[in-house]
């Protein structure tokens, strides 16, 4: 059996495919400012949760803990805390985050502030 290379992506779209995606990037270019704002609102909605990983990620350092420990103890996947922990803007749930609080044997404190 023979194996024909294939063509790259860009020379097997059609001229119908071609105007989709322009159209399609000039709607998105068109909203860039809008787009960015809404991303900039959702990074700040979520700073509260990175910040609460943080004192999660040191709460677990400092009792020696290893993702392997804290996972066994929450029955959340390592590699998902992981994540939790590390990234820039985790979006975790409550109940993650109080899974988390109590392997830990710390307590979570909600505070509502005004804007």
């Amino acid at each position: 059996m023979t194996h024909r290379k294939s063509k790259p992506v860009k020379e097997q779209a059609t001229d119908a495919i071609r105007r989709r995606h322009a159209k399609i990037i000039q709607h998105v270019e068109g909203r860039r400012d809008e787009l960015a704002e809404q991303a900039r609102r959702k990074m700040a909605e979520l700073e509260p949760i990175r910040e609460v990983m943080a004192q999660l990620k040191t709460h677990r350092e400092r009792a020696g803990l290893s993702l392997t420990d804290l996972a066994k103890r929450t029955g959340i996947d390592k590699s998902n805390l992981s994540k939790l922990e590390n990234a820039r803007y985790p979006n975790a749930t409550v109940d993650t985050l109080t899974r988390i609080a109590t392997a830990l044997g710390v307590r979570l404190r909600w505070v509502v502030e005004a804007a």
